[in-house]
């Protein structure tokens, strides 16, 4: 398929948008396409991969999105995907490399300047976390990718412009996914028994007082119920899972802590 370039969204003065529109260079011309699904908004970000395109995250100045769409140009429609895992965020970097997507840092009114990163795998749409941006925090960056190495940098810090002008070289093999087992402020985290019938029990523990939330998604990441939301002393702690009206089927139960990320897969039958 020939290369084709798909714009939309954004603002303009106090308006904000959704509308979409396709650039075919063969006949130097934009047709109009559907409007994206997820609303209007601004400081979204995107990618491809294949010959598929994805949209999500930003804001319309009342909210921060976390919703994430998959754009197919050869039919023209859009396709919900899992929710970014991570906050919601404007003005993020985005990219793609190794047939995986990427997103990190950004803002958000919040947590304020994020320096987190996030791999999006479109083949069992997951997200997962991997190691911060090493530049530290900031928002309004730029990325692009050469091959299978991506690069980012610039952006802001706070309200100036970054100095150092720094960029910095990104390859998914030098930094691993954070998972419970290197999770650096958490250990521990567990639910047993699975899969679970009618009840389970979810420990954790932290090396210092922090501030914890777990909370059960579906396979959309939306928020099923919520188990824990406050700050945890030191040591630790355990917590009883009721199913209540959960229906079977699978799950992820998501611990943040001081807003590092976690997930596990659970079955509820």
């Amino acid at each position: 398929m020939e290369m084709l370039l798909v714009v939309g969204t954004g603002s303009k003065d106090v308006k904000i948008y959704e509308d979409f529109y396709e650039y075919d260079p063969s006949t130097d011309s934009w047709e109009t396409r559907p409007n994206f699904p997820g609303g209007k908004r601004y400081s979204a970000m995107a990618f491809s991969i294949g010959n598929k395109g994805y949209v999500g995250s930003g804001s319309d100045a009342l909210m921060w999105y976390q919703d994430f769409w998959e754009y197919d140009p050869l039919t023209y429609t859009w396709t919900q995907k899992a929710n970014l895992t991570g906050v919601a965020r404007e003005q993020a970097v985005a990219f793609s490399i190794g047939g995986k997507g990427y997103i990190g840092t950004g803002w958000n009114n919040l947590y304020g300047i994020l320096k987190d990163f996030w791999e999006y795998d479109p083949t069992i749409d997951m997200w997962y976390q991997k190691s911060d941006f090493g530049g530290g925090k900031r928002y309004g960056a730029i990325a692009f990718s050469i091959d299978s190495v991506a690069y980012a940098g610039l952006g802001y810090d706070s309200t100036n412009y970054l100095a150092g002008k720094d960029i910095w070289k990104y390859s998914p093999d030098d930094f691993p996914t954070l998972t419970a087992e290197n999770f650096s402020q958490s250990s521990g985290f567990s639910i047993f028994p699975v899969p679970i019938i009618w009840s389970a029990t979810i420990s954790f523990s932290v090396q210092q007082p922090a501030e914890i939330l777990i909370e059960l998604l579906d396979l959309k990441g939306n928020i099923i119920k919520m188990f824990f939301d406050e700050e945890a002393q030191t040591g630790q702690r355990l917590i009883s899972f009721n199913r209540d009206n959960i229906p079977s089927g699978i799950y992820f139960l998501r611990m943040q802590c001081n807003h590092q990320t976690t997930l596990k897969k659970i079955i509820i039958q």
